[in-house]
């Protein structure tokens, strides 16, 4: 449309839309949900085909869609989505409580407990629901198309009581995992640390002069240096869905800390993950 060729961008529409169907997941970072989002915005700013926008708009966003899975394609698309659709809206009179709220297109409240809200208007309004807050507790164990298991050993790889550690005592966390369902994955894997652990060293790819028994490591795309958890990017396919990493750390402070639980995520479709519980450990003071 923007090249002035009305017949072909109608042509290009057209058959997008008679073959929404694809591969769930692509190297593109794409999905079925990410195209039909950007099929609305460029048909809304293009102005072309009105009828098969308002077909696409009314099953927006989708009976199965779930925000906490939404890869980030998807919720960039739906935001951009959201403004195309609602940039020539009319506005919604809401009423809050028994008080009308000022008239606008897109409407915001904060509550603070539960509320009553009456649409004033004569037309549908989308309605939105934003929480905010610290949990309370921690997450649960959980996993999906994934699966991480940690090991905490001394530094001649027998395994290493957390509940005796003392202050100043160096050892070595192995985490390993894998992807099962085949595809291909970016990784994030994390540890955070506990509150009286350091980060001493990290390793490199394959085998660790002196540490033969930490066998080959897997090759990483980064590891960021931060201080308060241990990270590692690693990509992931069919042909290698499994990891191997490992880091050498050190008990500085001595209490009692709580100790989060190992995590592995697809860094773009964050419903394609691995996430142990949270553990409480010991640093004893030096002798």
């Amino acid at each position: 449309m923007l090249a002035h060729d009305r017949p072909r961008a109608e042509a290009a529409f057209t058959a997008a839309l008679a073959a929404p169907a694809r591969k769930w997941w692509y190297k593109d970072y794409g999905s079925a949900l990410r195209d039909q989002l950007a099929i609305v915005v460029l048909l809304k700013e293009s102005g072309l085909l009105p009828d098969r926008l308002t077909a696409l708009t009314a099953v927006l966003p989708g009976t199965d869609l779930r925000p906490d899975a939404l890869s980030t394609q998807e919720s960039a698309w739906a935001i951009a989505a959201a403004a195309a659709l609602g940039k020539d809206g009319q506005p919604a009179r809401i009423q809050l409580d028994g008080r009308a709220l000022p008239a606008a297109a897109s409407v915001t409240a904060t509550l603070t407990g539960p509320a009553t809200v009456h649409n004033l208007g004569d037309r549908a309004v989308w309605q939105s629901v934003s929480v905010t807050g610290v949990l309370a507790d921690a997450p649960p164990a959980a996993r999906s198309g994934m699966r991480i298991t940690r090991k905490f050993l001394h530094e001649d790889g027998t395994p290493i009581d957390l509940d005796t550690l003392r202050q100043n005592t160096s050892f070595v966390l192995l985490l390993e995992g894998r992807a099962e369902d085949g595809q291909e994955h970016h990784a994030l894997i994390a540890q955070g640390l506990p509150a009286g652990w350091e980060i001493v060293g990290r390793f490199n790819e394959g085998e660790v002069p002196g540490m033969a028994w930490l066998d080959k490591l897997t090759a990483t795309e980064a590891q960021p240096a931060a201080d308060d958890r241990y990270a590692a990017v690693v990509a992931l396919g069919s042909d290698a869905a499994g990891f191997r990493v490992a880091v050498r750390l050190r008990a500085v402070t001595p209490g009692a800390f709580e100790l989060p639980g190992a995590q592995v995520s697809d860094m773009y479709r964050p419903a394609v993950f691995a996430r142990q519980a949270t553990a409480r450990i010991k640093v004893l003071s030096a002798e």
